[in-house]
């Protein structure tokens, strides 16, 4: 029935199409002086998907995330080794750190 459509994220087809090429990125994303990683993150659900993909919605000019090759679009996959999905919020607390540190993001590109 027309009741049940699930509504499809703008960029989900993007997103099957960048997770069938495969080409996965490591970066090193060294923590800003504030504990950030200047990139802003968007949750994006793909109909009939149960779990969400996490994309770079932004990268801060001149940011730690793009001081490390970070672009808008990218998928992330991994944080630090440990697979994501799900609700962007729960994803925000791994991409923080102390600053100096390194986060490991597996990403991709398309």
């Amino acid at each position: 029935s027309e009741g049940n459509a699930q509504w499809e994220h703008p960029l989900a087809q993007k997103m099957d199409a960048v997770r069938d090429t495969r080409d996965e990125l490591e970066v090193q994303v060294a923590v800003d002086d504030v504990g950030m990683l200047g990139i802003e993150i968007e949750e994006v659900l793909s109909a009939g998907e149960e779990n969400s993909s996490i994309v770079v919605k932004s990268v801060a000019p001149g940011g730690a995330g793009d001081k490390s090759g970070l672009v808008q679009g990218d998928l992330i996959t991994r944080i630090d080794g440990e697979s994501v999905s799900g609700p962007a919020s729960d994803v925000s607390s791994k991409i923080v750190g102390v600053p100096g540190e390194t986060v490991r993001m597996t990403l991709l590109r398309a």
